[in-house]
């Protein structure tokens, strides 16, 4: 039911066509993604992709996300399965191409959370029929749709479920006519999108939707077979692809394979200020510390266990963190994995990388979960396979695939007695494995085991349990396999139970809708249960047992807007002992620092708001948030004597407060302005500038703007585009003597636009071979001289601001300018920061390479934005967290 005007984002150059909106008002239009790369600019999730028209249906399964909204402000997301997605006949072709789906929407106005269901037939030029679902939707509810073709028309349906009872169905015709008379067939998608809401004509915010799991994912061919999404039997011509949700250069939404999920990504001397929990999925405990990691942080948290303190942030280019999800202890060492990433080995004391294992040999395409027994590592692959490693050398001991195993989305590991067993969450199944041979035992399936979607293993004893997202737990016996005991339903407190822990005569049960329970081993008793707000429990995923204590991660809730926590627990009694977060400072996605005074102010785009701190200490001043700001994706701030201005990505417009106190000044927005996603301001002389991403109305020259304003008024002085400004996604602004030098993102082209700061005339557009301009990023003037930093070239190039001629082009390994964003100069250096997570020192009068400060120590995790204070220089992750550091 989403369909967008055009998504800017990497490897996506053509414009989607606008579709009309009909119906109520809980109508939106939705827009087609071109999934001939992996990224996309509204979509994320996953693709089968036929060369022919010989895709039949498409089918998924999934559970409607909670949705946590910011305090103000309009926020969508939708989650849909449909059949069409891929428009592969250009909209200016006369031909037409056709999308048919179901799905729900969440979809936040003014802070609160609202839910729908709808259906929808459209194609590549418009909306055809699109219509909610008269019924109510709540989170949490499962979604079973369809969309299958038939001779004469194609069936769209959607199902709720609740408890194992259907609650509503529905079922829509589209017939085809003369009119209508082509099929779809080349795509089937599982996708959860970033919308245009209804009367708008730009992309939404995206709604914080956590994690979205689809149970699963099937398409089927034109003689009716249904295939997984990437299963082996699936026909060799067609391809399975999983989109990233990138915008602006910024990664919105993550897919994961096995299970088949997508995660919202925008959140997130040494000193790491607010370091905090993202996304926190698994935590272990080794010793006297706790190690905790998500897949949206690249990075591992240490902590002291009988404390809570930070010990440090694991996190760099070097440990080759992808999508951490997984972790496992085995001795000294720790060793992470999860997504498409290797599998990494870490001392456990010190923190410092072991190693990187990885290669294809070794079969890790999806790592979902990793398993120690002294002498191996196992590691399962949502792709389908088992890889046993020597623990010691972490050479590959052997691959277990095939259909023999019934490897089906893999998501637990455990090792009880001499076997290795493997839960099969898509396949309702049980794999078991002799742990020093290899050799297959088994595998347990049936409906006298009662699996439903098994997503976590624990051993005791003699003794198997096994718990599913459905509500039920198993325990087997291990040397038999025979199942002694079926518990389910609220009474043994199972709620969705997605992590089992041993401590002692208990089994804990940890539930994703927000509870703990610990049952008797011997008895299946409850002997205590644990919920309720004081808890902080929130999507809980792992448990760790320490000592007499439990520690249990949480994923961002409505009370700690983009931080998770840790909750500790007595494990006797299940009373708090504390709430482990770093949530005082609210960093969540910090895109944006600046300098005012005493203060640095950090602009949280995840969380529409603003943080100042002081400068001298890192303490925190204060938290500005509230609806009079207009605080909407802060994405770029300035200061001119008292006054701080905010360019606000989403609200489209800019906010001035007084940088003393807070206080609100005034928010500057309106058509007139011509602000279309505002990213980046400037200040010269008297005057503010403001880069708007799309301008609302595309030429042939220019898809943004650069708007004019009175900086002491608010006044629009005038607006820039168009006219052979070729503003194609304006995304930085330095103002050196007379002249605002705009750099552009996307087209081919790329350039770098000069402009007469003072009549707003064009002098000159930058661009060739010679200035190897691919992506700016970001710009900063040291002098004579204008240092571009390209991201998707991995290059600095050096321009004479007097006569815009490139003097040089750094790059190269001594640089390693992984993603170069944010610079700042630093006396004789220039400072780069590297979305990699390294800060390059260069020679600015030489351009020579001067060191790569990197390593765990500092903390560095997909740094956006800098600023120098005194002696000290802070530099925001996107994550989550503000790094300072001295300077120089």
């Amino acid at each position: 039911m989403r369909k967008v005007l055009a998504a800017l984002a990497a490897g996506l150059t053509g414009l989607v066509p606008a579709v009309g909106v009909v119906g109520s008002e809980a109508a939106t239009a939705s827009a087609p993604a071109r999934v001939s790369a992996s990224t996309s600019a509204n979509w994320s999730g996953f693709v089968a992709e036929s060369p022919a028209i010989n895709i039949q249906g498409a089918y998924g399964k999934w559970v409607v996300p909670s949705v946590k909204c910011p305090t103000a402000g309009d926020e969508d997301s939708s989650v849909w399965v449909g059949i069409g997605g891929d428009y592969r006949v250009p909209y200016d072709s006369g031909g037409v191409e056709w999308l048919y789906q179901a799905g729900t929407e969440q979809d936040c106005r003014d802070g609160v959370a609202s839910y729908g269901a709808w259906t929808e037939e459209a194609d590549n030029k418009r909306l055809i029929a699109g219509e909610p679902v008269q019924r109510v939707v709540e989170p949490g509810d499962t979604m079973v749709a369809t969309a299958v073709q038939h001779k004469l028309y194609t069936l769209v349906t959607l199902v709720a479920i609740k408890g194992g009872r259907v609650l509503w169905s529905t079922n829509r015709h589209f017939y085809f006519t003369q009119y209508r008379s082509e099929k779809s067939g080349h795509t089937a998608e599982c996708i959860v999108e970033a919308p245009v809401p209804a009367g708008s004509s730009h992309l939404a915010a995206l709604a914080d939707f956590g994690t979205e799991r689809f149970a699963y994912c099937q398409a089927s061919d034109n003689s009716g077979r249904v295939y997984n999404f990437a299963s082996p039997a699936t026909p060799s011509n067609w391809k399975y692809l999983a989109l990233t949700m990138k915008a602006g250069g910024v990664v919105m939404a993550r897919p994961r394979s096995g299970p088949l999920s997508v995660s919202y990504n925008w959140a997130g001397g040494v000193h790491v200020l607010g370091w905090g929990f993202t996304y926190p999925q698994t935590v272990v405990v080794d010793g006297p510390d706790l190690f905790v990691t998500g897949p949206e942080d690249k990075a591992v948290t240490e902590l002291d266990v009988s404390t809570g303190a930070l010990v440090r942030v694991i996190s760099g280019t070097a440990y080759r963190f992808s999508v951490p999800s997984a972790l496992a202890v085995d001795g000294p060492h720790v060793f992470v994995t999860g997504g498409d990433g290797p599998l990494t080995e870490i001392d456990a004391a010190t923190g410092a990388l072991v190693r990187v294992i990885s290669g294809p040999s070794y079969h890790f395409g999806s790592t979902t979960a990793v398993v120690a027994d002294g002498a191996h590592i196992f590691v399962a692959d949502g792709t389908g396979s088992l890889t046993e490693l020597d623990a010691t050398t972490g050479e590959l001991v052997r691959v277990f695939s095939g259909p023999m195993y019934s490897f089906s989305g893999p998501s637990a590991l455990t090792v009880a007695g001499p076997d290795v067993f493997v839960a099969n969450e898509d396949g309702n199944s049980l794999t078991e494995l002799d742990a020093t041979t290899g050799a297959l035992v088994g595998v347990l399936s049936g409906p006298q085991y009662h699996f439903d979607y098994p997503s976590a293993l624990a051993a005791a004893g003699g003794d198997l349990f096994a718990a599913g997202l459905g509500g039920e737990l198993t325990e087997l016996e291990v040397s038999t396999g025979a199942v002694l005991r079926v518990l389910t339903g609220p009474h043994y407190g199972l709620a969705q139970p997605d992590a089992l822990a041993v401590d002692g005569p208990d089994l804990v049960v940890v539930n994703q809708s927000g509870s703990v329970a610990a049952l008797s081993l011997a008895t299946g008793t409850v002997m205590w249960a644990a919920s309720g707000r004081a808890y902080g429990f929130e999507h809980c995923q792992s448990v760790a047992v320490a000592g007499s204590h439990l520690f249990v991660t949480n994923n961002p809730g409505p009370e700690t807007p983009g931080i998770g926590s840790l909750t500790e627990l007595d494990a006797s009694t299940g009373a708090l002992v504390r709430t482990v977060t770093g949530s005082p400072y609210r960093f969540a996605g910090p895109a944006a620092l600046a300098e005012a005074g005493p203060d640095i102010f950090v602009a949280n785009n995840g969380d529409n708001t603003l943080t100042e701190l002081n400068a001298a200490t890192g303490a925190l001043v204060k938290v500005i948030s509230g609806p009079e700001y207009h605080f909407g994706g802060p994405d770029a701030l300035a200061v001119s004597g008292d006054d701080l201005f905010v360019a606000n990505a989403y609200t489209n417009a800019v906010t001035e407060l007084d940088a003393t106190s807070g206080a609100l000044v005034r928010v500057v927005s309106g058509p007139a302005y011509g602000f279309q996603n505002p990213d980046a301001l400037a200040l010269s002389g008297g005057d503010l500038y403001v880069a708007s991403i799309n301008a609302g109305v595309v030429t042939a020259d220019s898809s943004g703007a650069v708007t004019e304003l009175d900086a002491a008024t608010g006044a629009l002085v005038r607006v820039l585009t168009g006219g052979g400004y070729k503003f194609d996604v304006p995304v930085a602004l330095a103002v050196a003597g007379p002249d605002l030098f705009v750099a552009s993102f996307a087209g081919q082209a790329s350039p770098i636009t000069e402009v007469n700061a003072a009549t707003g005339a064009l002098v000159r557009v930058l661009s060739g071979p010679a200035y190897r301009f691919m992506g700016p990023s970001a710009m900063v003037v040291d002098g004579p001289d204008l240092f571009v930093a390209d991201s998707r070239a991995a290059s600095v190039t050096v321009l004479d601001v007097a006569t815009g001629h490139p003097e040089k082009v750094l790059g190269g390994p001594a640089y390693d300018l992984d993603g170069p964003g944010a610079m700042v100069v630093d006396g004789p250096q220039l400072l780069v920061a590297n979305a990699g997570g390294t800060l390059t020192e260069v020679n600015a009068k030489t351009g020579a390479p001067v060191r790569v400060v990197t390593g765990p120590l500092y903390g560095f995790n997909n740094p956006d934005a800098m600023v120098r204070w005194g002696h000290t220089l802070y530099v925001a992750n996107r994550t989550g967290t503000v790094t300072e550091l001295p300077a120089g």
